[in-house]
């Protein structure tokens, strides 16, 4: 969570190079849909980790062998989350409690 977290600042700040930060929001789905959804992802992330995993051991490889410093780390990442929304799309949301922060960020509903 701290890498998350640290790519997050580090963009905000306007910090170069500029790390991939990305998520995707979808409201009004249903728990069916979820536990459909679910496979879909961990095949998406098991996708990733055959493509990147090869060439990230590739580039180790070739760094050492080119006496470059090593000094370097990287992590990637991929996460789902999913809850309920405390209401059904349509219906009005509850007011949020006094005490609960989110912090300001653009939504973009899957269509």
């Amino acid at each position: 969570m701290g890498d998350h977290l640290a790519a997050a600042v580090s963009n905000v700040l306007g910090r170069s190079p500029r790390h991939l930060e990305q998520a995707m929001f979808a409201d009004g789905l249903s728990s069916e849909s979820l536990e459909r959804l679910r496979p879909i992802v961990n095949e998406q992330w098991q996708m990733l980790v055959r493509a990147i995993v090869p060439v990230v051991r590739q580039f180790i490889d070739e760094d050492a062998a080119a006496a470059r410093l090593q000094d370097q780390r990287l992590r990637i990442g991929m996460y789902a989350y999913a809850e309920g929304m405390g209401h059904a799309v349509g219906e009005p949301a509850a007011e949020p409690a006094a005490t609960a922060s989110k912090p300001a960020r653009r939504r973009r509903r899957a269509e």
